[in-house]
């Protein structure tokens, strides 16, 4: 819905004709992947009973296998990934490009303590040569950006680390990093653009969101997060009960209903 919003009076009204009219009134009903997505058909004018809820999900089973059981195995994924044992590693996982804002949180990490936390990057693209300059020219020592990772490896960053955050403007429809993250286990700080902010984000239980763009704002929950680790490692506990609700289980289970 937030992207709808952002188009042409003229652009809604055509859409409004095509779909309400002619597409929209074929269809017995409609799986919505989550807030957004749900209030986008309502928009147009769906009823409830229509609405049926198919939550945007990853193969948890498969990233909770990496799930570090005890804190040694935390620090036995950070040996093997050539990361910092003793600091909070804050994770950022997607590409080095615009609608994901990746200079957001470099810009942030000057506002953090950087005694305290690693900033890790995991990911590549074309705004690397920025991000490169911007930690050479404020000589930042605690920033990692890892390149291109490979697929089977991703679950091990996020066994590695404590807190995601993604930056993301409206174009970031849902973002399944934040899923997989929260399966590891992850507090999560997340743009209020993201599309799944509005479903994987209990604010103050599992982590926060805050104003896309506003950077003091980032730092500011990040901050709540690297200074109370009971809250963070709560907060995580809180990650992974929330997603039990969005697995293919879920799908199913709602598919059959049907």
């Amino acid at each position: 819905l937030l992207l709808e919003k952002q188009k042409t009076a003229q652009s809604l009204r055509f859409r409004k004709v095509v779909l309400s009219k002619f597409l929209f009134r074929f269809v017995d009903y409609f799986l919505y992947i989550g807030q957004q997505n749900k209030q986008f058909y309502k928009f147009y004018q769906i009823p409830e009973s229509k609405l049926v809820p198919s939550p945007y999900s990853v193969d948890n089973q498969r990233f909770q296998t990496f799930l570090p059981k005890s804190k040694e195995e935390k620090q036995a994924f950070r040996r093997e990934l050539g990361l910092p044992e003793d600091k909070i590693i804050v994770l950022y996982s997607g590409k080095y490009i615009a609608k994901k804002r990746p200079m957001d949180l470099l810009r942030a990490s000057l506002l953090l303590p950087s005694e305290k936390c690693a900033i890790v990057m995991m990911g590549e693209g074309e705004l690397r040569p920025e991000m490169e300059k911007f930690v050479h020219e404020h000589l930042l020592q605690n920033i990692t950006l890892t390149g291109f990772v490979n697929q089977a490896e991703i679950p091990k960053y996020y066994a590695a680390s404590d807190v995601l955050v993604m930056c993301s403007d409206a174009n970031e429809t849902w973002g399944l990093a934040v899923n997989e993250a929260m399966n590891l286990g992850l507090s999560v700080v997340l743009s209020d653009q993201v599309g799944c902010a509005h479903d994987l984000v209990k604010e103050g239980e599992n982590g926060f969101t805050y104003p896309m763009g506003d950077v003091a704002a980032l730092a500011k929950k990040l901050n709540l997060l690297l200074s109370d680790s009971n809250f963070r490692e709560n907060a995580g506990r809180r990650s992974l009960e929330i997603i039990d609700l969005y697995s293919y289980t879920q799908i199913i289970a709602n598919l059959k209903s049907l």
